[in-house]
């Protein structure tokens, strides 16, 4: 007799999870609806990580239609979360814009960056070091083994600046617009690579891609990072590509070779990008989630062996080209190998922190969306339901919840016992944060929904008040209590700074008053229009005013003017590499001030160093003029020259004039608000 085909995906339910064959037979019988939405909400339930089911007098929220559920989310169906109360303006429009959340959110993200492409000058450090590689393997053909200030730079393999140099031939400029674009296009690929992981490991619908996706651009260090040139988007999309097609292979029901190549070949082209972690993670996470499957062997199996072997490939063969091009094998193991993996594993000489480096750091990472801690039903959970939701997170309608869960912890533990930690470490693992919160979002309800509501509205006052107190600093308007550390010379005034702070605080105030209703839907539209509205004020106008207290340019444009007058350039215990870009040329690095004194003594000389470094110089040359001083980042430097050239003197600081409407609002408070303030005497510009 033949076999229905229910029957059939039963016996296929039976090989892949013999202890959840009631689960997928519910899900076949009963089809895409609400049971099968309570199914898929059997973990978060016991966890109490969503509410109660709407009662029979409210009308269920409206959703876009969904496919027809085929394949693989036959058995693992995709998620929802429902709200309470009747469909609202809010709540009708967010449901049209997640009709598509990858035209809704490509589109924001567009208007984030595409007003700051060409804004400003490359700051301090990473950007300006990482222009001066570009240069070195654009001029020079320096691709396999990148160079920097005329040396070696084995800090960063080179698959980001060969996409970078893919890019050069459509924009034909190796400034500061190579850059950012790069950036921008990387943090699209980024984005595009978190919905996928949402919808095929979150398995998330289109509402909660969409959510997900506006707290992945509202989360303030993102809108930050998506403005400044480094390679960590591009590393991190082939590691959620790798991690998608790692769960496809370990959540099948047998050994799949092509998946699990290809996913580990991902996380090889990602150790080209930034170094080890790029296989670490998938790797690490593939390790727990197997463990907590019960099945530790998985990772004996075939295809995963040799999938390994796929990801060890790429950086194979790049160190192959690396001995071919130096000829020497000593440089590998002790520059490569030694130094760039061991030594920042275990003893770092860069960024050493303690261990609990990231757990006090990841909460201020994501802001403002750290309080949605704080909208879950957190007294629902006891022991017993913690059992059950741990126990469910093993069925195959629960574990891409659980695959999520084990990027994150297994990210945590294995940051946590590096020597060096940097926050961009957990941008990986951000997507994954940002589907579960999602959910947590879209779930909220009574008391939780106002908590998030009231929360973010405070949030963005608070924020608006800080941009205003700053803004009336940068004036001159406020004073100051006596701070050390601050730097002499305070950025440019302009617009920017005011419209900043006056969307902050209307952002807030209508988030506050203007939403009567408690579904969150329209604090996501809310949330999403504000960090929209906010790309041009930060990127357009408020960053470059930021330029002479963040970028080296002008003490490096000096620098390049004293050489082509036969000058040597040269700084003594200063970041390497941070004036050679706009030098244009190598800057000689000096390892003590002894040696930056012969060289005054013999010849033409410009020096730079710290300003605290000048100070303890008691026996300076007295052919030695200061020339410049200039604070950067986060200490201030000084150029010193022998003899000095009074005809080399810094170029004026170019402002690029903000639109007329508001120029003309800036008229407005300069001429009427700003008189009523009592000029402040501490800061003057330089």
């Amino acid at each position: 007799m033949n076999a229905s085909p229910d029957d059939e995906r039963l016996s296929d339910n039976r090989n892949n999870e013999s202890g959840d064959r009631n689960n997928a037979s519910d899900d076949l019988n009963k089809g895409f609806g609400d049971r099968q939405n309570e199914a898929e909400d059997l973990g978060r339930e016991e966890c109490a990580s969503s509410g109660e089911t709407p009662g029979k007098d409210v009308p269920p929220p409206e959703r876009p239609a969904q496919p027809a559920p085929s394949g693989f989310y036959r058995i693992r169906p995709l998620l929802t979360a429902e709200t309470d109360g009747a469909p609202t303006f809010c709540s009708r429009l967010y449901n049209f814009f997640a009709l598509s959340p990858l035209l809704t959110l490509s589109l924001m993200l567009a208007l984030q960056t595409v007003f700051s492409l060409n804004a400003r000058d490359l700051w301090f450090s990473d950007e300006v070091r990482h222009a001066d590689a570009f240069r070195y393997l654009l001029d020079e053909g320096r691709g396999v083994l990148l160079y920097m200030n005329g040396a070696p730079y084995p800090d960063k393999p080179p698959l980001y600046f060969w996409f970078l140099r893919a890019l050069y031939e459509f924009l034909g400029t190796e400034g500061p617009m190579l850059h950012f674009t790069g950036a921008a296009l990387s943090a699209l690929l980024w984005l595009w690579a978190a919905l996928a992981l949402g919808r095929a490991v979150g398995r998330a619908d289109r509402r909660l891609n969409l959510a997900s996706g506006i707290i992945l651009l509202s989360t303030g260090y993102v809108m930050g990072l998506i403005h400044y040139g480094r390679m960590d988007l591009l590393f991190s999309v082939l590691i959620l590509c790798s991690h998608i097609l790692l769960y496809r292979a370990l959540a099948g029901p047998g050994q799949d070779l092509p998946r699990a190549a290809a996913a580990f070949f991902l996380a090889g082209l990602a150790v080209l990008v930034k170094g080890p972690l790029g296989l670490a993670f998938p790797l690490c996470s593939a390790l727990l989630f197997v463990i907590w499957r019960g099945k530790p062997q998985r990772l004996l199996s075939r295809d995963l062996c040799c999938g390994l072997l796929a990801g060890l490939l790429p950086a194979g063969i790049w160190l192959l080209l690396v001995f071919k091009s130096t000829g020497d094998a000593q440089f590998i193991l002790d520059s490569l190998i030694r130094r760039q993996v061991l030594d920042r594993a275990l003893d770092t000489f860069h960024h050493k922190e303690a261990w609990y480096y990231y757990l006090i750091r990841l909460p201020l990472m994501l802001l403002p969306w750290t309080l949605l801690l704080f909208c879950l039903p957190w007294s629902r959970i006891r022991p017993a339901g913690l059992r059950a939701c741990l126990g469910a997170a093993r069925a195959p309608e629960t574990d891409g919840t659980a695959y999520l869960w084990c990027m994150v912890l297994s990210a945590l533990l294995l940051l946590s016992c590096l020597s060096g930690k940097i926050l961009i470490y957990l941008l990986p693992v951000l997507p994954a944060l940002s589907v579960l919160a999602a959910r947590a979002a879209l779930g909220a309800r009574g008391l939780g929904a106002r908590i998030l509501r009231w929360g973010m509205a405070l949030q963005l006052l608070a924020a608006g008040a800080l941009a205003l107190a700053v803004s009336l600093v940068i004036f001159g308007h406020l004073n100051l209590p006596e701070i050390t550390g601050l730097p002499g010379r305070l950025p440019e005034p302009g617009a920017g700074f005011l419209l900043v702070a006056v969307l902050l605080l209307l952002f807030g105030a209508f988030i506050w008053t203007g939403l009567s209703s408690s579904r969150p839907e329209g604090v996501l539209l809310l949330m999403a229009l504000a960090c929209t509205g906010l790309g041009y004020p930060l990127g357009g106008m408020t960053a470059p005013a930021f330029d002479s207290v963040l970028s080296p340019k002008e003490q490096a444009l000096i620098m390049r003017a004293y050489a082509d007058k036969g000058y040597e350039i040269a700084s003594c215990k200063v970041y390497d590499g941070i004036y050679s870009f706009y030098a244009g040329r190598p800057v000689r690095d000096l390892d003590s001030l002894e040696e930056a004194a012969a060289l005054a003594d013999s010849g033409k000389l410009v020096l730079a160093l710290s300003a605290k470094r000048l100070a303890e110089w008691n026996d300076k040359p007295e052919q030695l003029k200061e020339v410049h001083r200039q604070w950067i980042e986060n200490r201030e430097y000084v150029l010193l020259a022998a003899p000095p050239d009074p005809d080399i003197r810094p170029a004026e600081p170019s402002f690029r004039p903000a639109p007329d409407l508001l120029q003309k609002i800036w008229e407005l408070y300069a001429q009427k608000i700003a008189p009523l303030f009592a000029p402040n005497a501490k800061f003057k510009k330089q």
